[in-house]
């Protein structure tokens, strides 16, 4: 039997000198691709209420890769909460694991412990089985129904879960760069500069590099996005003196001297003058000209576009 690392891998087996066992072909994948969840097949593996809120909610179809292995779900995956007459919230995971001994990619839930302030089971990653979340189902004490409300996605956050990736190919769009859409909303792996609070630790790579620049969210598990509605971004490259995230507010044009901005009037003659504030004058040889002025600020012509962070 053909081992990778004696010839490399593969090569037709001739005389059965070139066989290669399912974990040398799990190895390989997992190389060079990370586990996660594949975002371009099916809907994602979200996990969603059913209709009519129950007792049930279920995992849409969608891919996953868990150290090589991959399981594609063509149709969706109904997952019952157990009943909690604890006296206490609980908080469940739904699971999709590699299950070795069983020789599978399943999905699973994953029951908590109630507490007055519960938090989601561990993950098991070891020679048995390798776990990533999809979801956390807060059951709260009596639930009769899961709604939205109690199903938490967790399926961006690295640290539980993730979207499968080439893992030798850095991005090359740094995370915390800025970039102008034009479209409504923001491409995959980008959230729109609107100043909303989000998880420091589903966004946890996002956070290290901005931390609470824009905003401190809760002061403990959130943190504030950029806020770039209506706004044009100024450059400086002295943050010491004009600090990253500093905002200026609008003023008036400076015109050179202390008379406000006018309107500039040529009478017929080609005489002129710059007039301010809202009147008239009576020119040369007769005629009244009048004026008036609008606003003393500035705005130049622009094109809106989505402004969007990469995370």
């Amino acid at each position: 039997m053909g081992n990778i690392n004696d010839f490399g891998f593969p090569f037709t087996s001739v005389g059965a000198d070139r066989q290669y066992a399912a974990e040398e072909w799990r190895d390989y994948f997992a190389a060079f691709i990370s586990s996660g969840i594949n975002r371009n097949i099916g809907n994602g593996l979200r996990v969603n209420p059913q209709a009519s809120p129950n007792k049930t909610v279920y995992t849409d179809t969608g891919a996953v890769l868990l150290l090589g292995a991959m399981r594609i779900f063509t149709s969706a995956t109904n997952h019952t909460i157990a009943d909690n007459s604890s006296g206490n919230p609980r908080i469940d995971r739904i699971v999709a694991r590699i299950n070795f001994t069983d020789r599978k990619i399943e999905q699973i839930v994953k029951r908590g412990t109630p507490a007055a302030s519960p938090v989601a089971p561990s993950l098991t990653r070891d020679a048995t089985a390798y776990e990533i979340s999809l979801a956390k189902v807060t059951a709260a004490n009596g639930f009769t129904t899961i709604t939205a409300a109690n199903i938490t996605d967790e399926r961006a956050d690295t640290t539980v879960c993730g979207y499968a990736s080439l893992t030798p190919i850095t991005s090359p769009v740094p995370t915390g760069m800025i970039g102008l859409y034009p479209y409504a909303a923001p491409p995959e792996g980008w959230l729109v500069c609107n100043g909303a609070n989000i998880s420091r630790a589903t966004y946890a790579d996002l956070f290290a590099k901005i931390g609470t620049t824009f905003g401190v969210g809760d002061g403990s598990t959130t943190f504030a996005l950029p806020n770039l509605h209506d706004e044009f971004i100024r450059g400086t490259t002295n943050p010491a003196t004009r600090a990253i995230g500093n905002k200026q507010a609008a003023t008036a044009l400076n015109n050179g001297g202390s008379a406000p901005v006018g309107i500039y009037w040529e009478n017929t003659d080609g005489n002129g003058t710059l007039f301010s504030g809202t009147g008239g004058v009576s020119g040369a040889n007769g005629y009244t000209y009048a004026w008036t002025v609008q606003s003393h600020k500035v705005r130049p012509q622009n094109t809106a576009m989505l402004p969007c962070i990469k995370y």
